[in-house]
């Protein structure tokens, strides 16, 4: 079922919010709202009213960096799209966080709406102004997602508490030194002989008595 124009537009006035009209097709309209003083927002139904789009506006200007500030810009942007769940970065030239929702099966809700409505401010804001950081200094490192930095945490120091750990033992006996080991291997080649020369006594004072 396609969502028209008229559906947006309502949860617009519900939520009063700012927004301009920049399409006249009811079942692809296209709307633009602005956040506070800086971030723009565009709204958009595409595919007959069976998609809808959420997109920002250009955070970063690509052509405005050299090829390593780019390169860096990009780099952060694969990294934050690991972390997102909904939403994602894009962009050759101008980056750019967007949200799209296929919608042909039925309505889309309220809270639908502002959860993408949400992402895509709050990326716009919070993160935004870091890629610019990282494309302006190289010394700027991406930014960790504080939950991927706890389970780091937890995995390296359960490595440490394992390189921490006793030994195991392979053997009943630790290792002995080289000299140790030939001291204690001449001590037991000499209890074996004098255990074999009593034994041999032994067998010969057996075949003297018999005799």
């Amino acid at each position: 079922m396609a969502v028209n124009q008229f559906r947006i537009e309502a949860f617009f006035e519900e939520e009063e919010l700012r927004y301009f009209r920049a399409g006249e097709d009811a079942e692809s309209g296209s709307w633009f709202l602005m956040f506070g003083s800086k971030t723009g927002v565009n709204v958009r139904l595409l595919e007959d009213g069976e998609c809808i789009l959420i997109r920002s506006q250009p955070l970063v200007h690509l052509d405005e960096f050299s090829r390593e500030g780019r390169c860096r810009v990009w780099e952060a942007m694969a990294h934050r799209n690991d972390q997102m769940v909904v939403g994602r970065y894009s962009g050759t030239e101008n980056v750019v966080v967007e949200a799209a929702l296929p919608i042909e099966d039925g309505e889309i809700s309220d809270n639908q709406l502002k959860r993408m409505l949400a992402v895509v401010v709050n990326e716009s804001n919070h993160y935004g102004p870091h890629l610019r950081q990282i494309a302006h200094d190289e010394t700027v490192k991406v930014r960790e997602d504080p939950i991927d930095g706890l389970m780091r945490q937890l995995l390296e120091g359960s490595e440490l508490e394992d390189d921490d750990a006793a030994p195991v033992e392979l053997g009943p006996e630790p290792f002995l030194d080289s000299d140790e080991s030939s001291g204690d291997d001449d001590e037991n080649e000499e209890q074996i002989q004098s255990k074999l020369r009593n034994e041999s006594d032994g067998d010969d004072r057996q075949d003297d008595s018999s005799d």
